[in-house]
């Protein structure tokens, strides 16, 4: 197969040449389920942490870190001190890092971590959703507003 075809092939698939945009809904619906799902096993496996200096160095991490090493997130956010930092929620923090231009706090206010294989995970997800999500969103832009179809070179079958 071409290069021409594969993109073809991909085009048809997420937007039906522009002239079915709401596949577009269907693969971000997909996305966004997935997402939520990945961000919130993270976050319940340890895999999430405050997006703070100022949390890190806390006395109150470090007691977490200490009573907790596998998932300090989950002990602070019951402290005193974790009860009044912004609450992790899964489906926004999806919809945070998949929308390009939409801000929740929630990816401002946590960050997965490196230091356990869900963080890992979850980090390497991030990427991959970020990037997909600026595709797609600037795909169903381009099919909404007519500038891909089927018709055009390039999109020959």
């Amino acid at each position: 197969m071409t290069a021409t075809r594969l993109w073809a092939l991909f085009l048809d698939r997420l937007i039906g040449f522009g002239f079915r945009p709401e596949f577009a809904l269907a693969w971000a619906a997909g996305t966004f389920l997935l997402a939520t799902l990945v961000y919130w096993v993270a976050y319940t496996t340890g895999g999430m942490v405050p997006n703070s200096a100022v949390v890190m160095i806390s006395a109150s991490w470090a007691e977490a870190m200490a009573q907790a090493p596998a998932a300090p997130a989950l002990v602070w956010t019951s402290m005193a001190e974790g009860r009044h930092y912004e609450s992790f929620a899964a489906l926004p923090y999806a919809l945070d890092v998949i929308l390009p231009i939409v801000d929740l706090g929630q990816q401002s206010a946590w960050a997965p971590t490196t230091q356990t294989i869900p963080g890992t995970i979850a980090w390497v997800a991030t990427w991959i959703f970020t990037l997909f999500g600026w595709m797609l969103s600037a795909l169903l832009v381009a099919a909404l507003t007519g500038l891909i179809q089927k018709n055009q070179p390039g999109t020959d079958q």
